[in-house]
């Protein structure tokens, strides 16, 4: 990116909406330290480009489906030192806790059913939440959810609630209690 002497500085952060398969690996491509991405309604299915980012410390991603995530998550997800899913479809909160080991931040909202199924989850503490320290999360969840997050995330010295149910005032003391 050097055009009649001026250089193009460093992209360290970057956002948008609706990028596509091409647009994602050109970013790659020309900026390989990025640190910070933000994406949001994505039309591509692989995100596989953003594995090669050896700097990628924080990941916020909105409206997808946890598929089109996993490969990613499972590749880079050491590296994470802060993740935020928004709005993501079959999200499996087990798999994000297996390969995130060193998550300090954890934002996580989802309205949908979370997986894999609470029946399916041991109490053991998994590596990816033994380091949050700040929890942000959304109490529209049955209560065994919120249990199963704060019971996770030991180190925890914040934590954010966002509420929209009838029993707000109820789980929130429930919350701090816990």
């Amino acid at each position: 990116f050097s055009k009649r002497g001026y250089e193009c500085p460093k992209l360290k952060s970057f956002g948008c909406s609706y990028i596509t398969y091409n647009q994602l690996n050109f970013l790659v491509s020309k900026f390989p330290n990025l640190a910070d991405i933000e994406l949001s309604h994505c039309g591509v299915f692989d995100l596989s480009p953003l594995g090669t980012l050896k700097d990628l410390r924080k990941l916020s991603l909105r409206s997808l489906k946890f598929g089109q995530i996993q490969d990613l998550i499972s590749e880079i997800g050491n590296q994470l030192i802060s993740l935020e899913l928004r709005h993501i479809q079959s999200m499996d909160v087990r798999f994000i806790g297996e390969h995130c080991s060193s998550l300090r931040y954890f934002h996580l909202f989802s309205y949908g059913v979370l997986q894999p199924p609470m029946d399916d989850f041991n109490r053991e503490i998994l590596p990816g939440f033994k380091s949050v320290v700040s929890l942000q999360f959304d109490c529209d969840w049955r209560r065994d959810w919120i249990d199963y997050i704060l019971s996770q995330c030991l180190s925890v010295k914040k934590v954010d609630v966002t509420a929209h149910r009838s029993d707000t005032y109820l789980l929130l003391k429930h919350v701090l209690i816990r």
